[in-house]
Formats: C-alpha cells, structure tokens, sequence
C-alpha cells in the first residue's frame, strides 16, 4: 500500500512518498514532533525547519533508495537534499548574516564604520529602504544603531508584515515604537498607487536633510517596483503599460533598467542627487547579473551612465516601437536634445564627484551558491558550481539541464560505440548552449570522481532567466523552467537511458521564495514527472505553450512537486539543482 503524505510546516510545503504500513506509526509521532518544535517562537531558522523532514530521508551513509508506485518513481532523498539545500542557500543571505559582516558600531565613540569608512553618529542618521529584503534589513540597522535613527521610510512588498509575523520571523520585523514608517505596495510584483506613495515620500524625505546627516539606503530585488516615481509628463499607468510591453517582447532585466533609468524621477541616481549633499551609506542586495549596481533596483545611488537613445533601440529591436506610450515617447526625446550624443564613460562620471555616496554590495548570489555547494558537499554529494549568471530564456536553459542531466547518466555508463556517439553529441550540443568546454571537461572530472566515490553528482547554478509569455496561464520563470526540462528529460532518457534504473532530479527556486505571481517559491521534478501526468491525462505541452506551469505543478499528486517557502525576506536571484544518481 502507498501512502502520500503531504506535511505542512512553517515557511515549506513537502511530500514525502512512503510504501508500508509500518511506517505509519512512525511518522505519526514524529508529525507530533514536528508540530511542537513548530511552536517554540522565531529563531528557528529555515534550516532548522526543514532539518525535521530529515526524519524521513533515506538511511544517512545515503543509500539513495528508490520507491516505485506502478510507472511513479520519487527519489525521496534527492527531493529531501534539495529542498534542505536551497533553504540553506536562503539562510546564508538573509539580512543579519549579510549587514552584521558590514557594520560595525562603537558604542564609546558613537561611530559606525561601514565596509571601510567611519561616521559620527549623533541622532543624524536616516533610513529609507525599498525591496524584498528591506525589513529585515531596516530591523538589523535598528539593532545595531537605533539610539541614532532620527526617522525613516521603508517601501515593502504588499502583505509583507503579515507574511513575516505568519512566518514567526519576528526578528525581521521592527521593533514595536520604530521610528521608521512603513509602506506596502506593489502587488504582483508591479508597481502601483501604494508604491508611488512611497516613493514620493523619501523623494521627500532626502531633499529635506542637511551636510551633517547620514541617510542609510537600503536596497534589494523588488526595489524597482517598490520605488517607482515617473518623470513628467510619464504616468504611473504608462510605466506599467511599458514594463508589460516590454516584458512580452522577451527584454533582459538590463534592458528593463535602462529604460527605468531614464524615465523615472529616483532610478539612476537620482534618489542620490535628490539628498545631495547628505552622506549617503547605501547597502545592497543584488538581484542583478554580474551584480552590477545599476542594475539592482535601477541603481538610485548610482549614476546613470545610459542615455536616452537606447530606449529607441531597445524598443525598435522588441518590435514595441508603435506600442510605447506617448508621453514616454515625448520625455525620452526632450532628454536627448539636452543631453550629450552619447553615453557617458563610468569612470568620468565617478571621477567628477559622487564622493557623499558609499554603496556596499552586501549580498549576492554568489552567497547563496557557495552555501548551496558546502550544504550539498555535507550531504556527501560531488558538487559542482556551474554558473552564478545563468541567463536566457528560461526553456532553452532548462533544454542544456536536460542535456546535462543525460550526458552525465550516459558518462557513468560510458561503455560501447553506440554511448560514445552520444556523449559527442550532446558535448557539442552543450558548447552550442553556451557551456565552455573546459566547464564540460570539468564535469567530466567530477563524475569520475564521483563514480570513484559512489556519490551521487550534484550541479549547482544561479542567475535569472527570462520568459517570453505568449499564454495567459499562471507561473514564473523558475517553474516554467522546470516544466521545459521535465519534458526535456523525458524524451531524451527515453531514447538514451532505461529510466527505471536511473534517478535524476532538477529544481529551480526563486530565493524571495516568490516565482512571479504566485505562492510558490520554484518546483522540483523528476525524469518519471512526464510518466506521473500522463496517468492524470495531462498534456505537459499544452500547459507549457500557456505559460500555465503552476496550474500543472499544482495538479500533479496533488502538488507535491510543488516547493513553497513563503516570502524568505531577502532576493539574490534564482537558485538551480541539478542531481544525478551513480
């Protein structure tokens, strides 16, 4: 008899796969167990959470045991392993473990040093924040130096307070009596009425303050909707009309940033320009590839070193040209008549002041990526970093997952003509994917390592991809690049591999555990996935021709491929898993 039982704790959703009955009792009184360390308050961290599932693993000397249910295979220690590495990517960037490394407070000489400049404090010092990690991050500046904080503005996701005190995350909460506002807004991700609001008010804010006061900036993934503030004549209705527009068109996120940087009021500099001189400590979460400041929330402590013509170009090569909206058409001209032909150099920006302005990078995926790798090797895996700027459209990275998954099975079994014919293939499939062949030969190295060992390979990756949406179903870009690779996996292992003695696995997540506009964090699936929705008469390509993976993911065994976090309270991008068994 098989049993599907599907727990629930704080902060993750799960399912675990069990055959006998015997098993029953014991998961029965280990669910109690779980129950009561599920009430003992806040500080339980994400991994700690989730370390209770470990219960229900496989033997721990990794014995990678397979469950079989007819033509469903669930390797139950892979779904467990990656669920317990992604929450301990998430953990090593939230926002104390992050700005605690960065700050450091004198209580004798009341001075903070951040990264390596010194302040004098003397309840000077301002806060303003906008992103997903901004909570949590305006709590640990509180903590630190909250005797100086004269008042502050903190723009936040809608429902984020009551998410965190759902969470238990109290310690990402202010404190009760703060001196800091909060504002809540941007819906779905987009910008709205409620996250102008807020801009306006630290547009405000900042013009207001003197020399000798210090405003502490606080910026992260999400920042760009949760600030926006349109240049005139630009509504706020014309910006969403060409976030959307654009986004359809398939844009990168820096194509997106370039175009918010020059039309609107705050994005490029300008929340810096609008406190000038004011001394500006600007902490970053980045959220943007190769963490290239202008490029994480639009760089509004950063000069703009873009001009106005490369809207143009970018709307003329999306095919948006006649679409974007009129007032932004007019603005973006006025602009290039008072402004140089070209762009300016960087370096000759930087060089001509900006001295009031510190920014600090403090988090990025790079964290969370090395924490995922130390996390994967603790659990006896051979780990291998692939990228920490994993980019494209999400289908044609989860097509090279694919090919990796394969080419690794196929390396370990490496014995006649026929399986080398195909392992040259999918090499030079992987090279035309973007994969260097030094990368490839490093794999190469790391499953016979891994054969050698009897450890199962585990490949690590992060980044942002993009989609372009053509359908009207429901998802983000990280199940949609699950759904593509488990349609993938299941037409290449079935002309390659005997897929009943084979276990692979592939997750992608969104580490602000919000993959576009749903509730869901990411989803993992198997190369037995495609087999599972076949038996429930699902067309995996119809859904994934609608953009509509959550749907799909939320049908199948009643959603357990599924991975929900909720709202973490921080954002570095996505996190990839890709495992194959030896």
């Amino acid at each position: 008899m098989v049993f599907n039982c599907i727990f629930r704790l704080p902060n993750i959703t799960f399912g675990l796969l069990e055959r006998s009955l015997p098993l029953l009792g014991f998961i029965t009184k280990h669910r109690r167990k779980i129950h009561h360390q599920a009430l003992l308050g806040s500080n339980q961290s994400f991994t700690n959470n989730f370390l209770l599932t470990h219960h229900f693993s496989a033997h721990p000397a990794r014995s990678h045991c397979t469950m079989h249910n007819h033509s469903t295979t669930v390797s139950r220690s892979f779904d467990v392993d990656t669920r317990s590495i992604f929450l301990n990517a998430i953990e090593s960037v939230l926002p104390r473990q992050m700005l605690q490394t960065v700050l450091r407070y004198s209580w004798e000489k009341s001075t903070l040093v951040a990264d390596d400049r010194e302040y004098c404090l003397d309840n000077n010092v301002y806060v303003v924040g906008f992103g997903k990690a901004v909570c949590g991050m305006a709590r640990v500046v509180e903590d630190i130096i909250g005797e100086h904080i004269n008042t502050g503005i903190i723009s936040i996701p809608h429902g984020a307070v009551d998410a965190l005190h759902r969470a238990d995350k109290l310690d990402m909460l202010l404190k009760t009596g703060s001196k800091i506002k909060i504002y809540e807004g941007a819906r779905n991700n987009l910008p709205d009425t409620d996250s102008v609001k807020a801009a306006q008010e630290i547009h405000s804010l900042v013009s207001s303050l003197k020399k000798t006061d210090i405003v502490i900036v606080l910026i992260s993934g999400g920042g760009s909707s949760l600030l926006p503030m349109p240049c005139d004549p630009i509504t706020l209705t014309d910006i969403m009309q060409l976030t959307s527009l654009m986004s359809r068109g398939g844009a990168t996120i820096h194509e997106l940033n370039v175009v918010r940087r020059n039309t609107e009021v705050l994005k490029g500099g300008g929340l810096a320009q609008a406190a000038h001189p004011t001394q500006i400590i600007s902490l970053i979460v980045s959220d943007a590839i190769g963490n290239s400041l202008d490029d994480i929330a639009s760089g509004p402590t950063v000069p703009n070193c873009s001009h106005p013509s490369q809207c143009f170009e970018i709307f003329n090569r999306l095919g948006i040209m006649e679409e974007v909206p009129q007032r932004v058409v007019t603005h973006l001209r006025k602009q290039i008549k008072t402004q140089n032909a070209a762009s300016r150099d960087p370096k000759e920006i930087l060089s001509s002041g900006w001295k009031w302005v510190h920014n600090i990078l403090v988090g990025s995926n790079v964290i969370a990526t090395s924490a995922a790798t130390k996390k994967s090797e603790a659990l006896r895996y051979t780990t291998y970093t692939l990228s920490n700027s994993m980019d494209g459209e999400a289908k044609e990275v989860a097509a090279m997952f694919a090919k990796l998954a394969c080419f690794i099975s196929l390396l370990v079994r490496r014995a006649s003509q026929e399986c080398m014919a195909q392992l040259r293939g999918l090499e030079l499939d992987l090279v035309q994917a973007g994969i260097k062949k030094t990368t490839i030969n490093e794999i190469v190295n790391i499953t016979e390592k891994a054969k050698n060992s009897s450890k199962p390979v585990c490949i690590i990756s992060g980044g942002e991809t993009i989609v372009h949406v053509r359908g009207s179903g429901i998802g983000g870009r990280s199940q949609e690049m699950v759904l593509a690779a488990a349609i993938h996996l299941d037409e290449l292992f079935a002309d390659y591999i005997d897929m009943r003695n084979h276990n692979v696995s592939f997750f992608s997540g969104g580490t602000d555990g919000q993959d576009g506009m749903t509730d869901a964090a990411g989803a993992i699936v198997n190369a037995h996935f495609v087999a599972q929705t076949k038996t429930e008469n699902l067309s995996l390509k119809a859904y994934l021709d609608n953009n509509d993976s959550y749907s799909v993911f939320s049908k199948v065994q009643n959603g357990i491929h599924l991975v929900k976090t909720g709202l973490t309270g921080t954002n570095v991008m996505d996190i990839q898993i890709l495992m194959v068994d030896i």
